[in-house]
């Protein structure tokens, strides 16, 4: 990809850049959203859930969903525990 090319979005920027992430988890008993530690290209470790129905985000988070989807080692969903 050509990084000086002004004819890429940010959007596709952002995408291409964020390719390193880890410790993914289901955050919801769907499977829906992915709670995990991504390499932010300009803000380095962030936490992220990534939503794939997510139209906000500065990249393609169904793209980064299906890829770490696709990975799998993801840790399953636990309910918060609800005891007082």
């Amino acid at each position: 990809m050509d990084w000086n090319n002004t004819e890429i979005s940010a959007t596709e920027r952002y995408a291409a850049a964020i390719v390193e992430w880890k410790s993914p988890v289901f955050a919801n008993a769907q499977g829906s959203l992915i709670d995990i530690t991504m390499n932010h290209p300009i803000f380095g470790a962030i936490p992220f859930t990534l939503d794939k129905n997510d139209l906000h985000a500065e990249f393609d988070t169904a793209q980064l969903f299906d890829a770490i989807t696709a990975a799998g080692n993801i840790a399953p969903y636990v309910a918060p525990d609800e005891t007082p």
